[in-house]
């Protein structure tokens, strides 16, 4: 019985991974085509869903310290040094951090994600 309870939250894990991915995905399309806001909040959803994804993480720190809540976004860096080291992504995103849009967009939009 143990085994099956572990594969029901592997699949619930990965799940969620796929959700996070697929709105930091959004996220970098949005910020691509300049529609700021829409970036912003897709970013927004993936670390609402997966808070310890670290791209989504590197991400809403940059945006927060972009518009100068610089409190916020050392909070949100910080944390990416307390992710596990089995975080796949966490080196690549620290080595390869992008610079992020600057606009603010309130509440998440997912349209039904999750």
């Amino acid at each position: 019985m143990t085994r099956k309870a572990d594969t029901t939250n592997e699949s619930f894990d990965g799940w969620q991974l796929f959700q996070a991915e697929a709105q930091y995905a959004e996220s970098i399309l949005r910020d691509a085509l300049g529609d700021v806001e829409a970036s912003i909040a897709a970013a927004r959803c993936a670390l609402e869903i997966k808070p310890d994804y670290a791209p989504a993480v590197l991400t809403m720190g940059s945006i927060e310290y972009q518009r100068g809540r610089e409190t916020e976004g050392r909070r949100l860096f910080r944390s990416l040094l307390s992710l596990p080291d089995q975080s796949e992504d966490l080196w690549e995103v620290i080595d390869q951090g992008r610079e992020l849009p600057h606009s603010e967009q309130e509440g998440c939009g997912r349209n039904g994600a999750l």
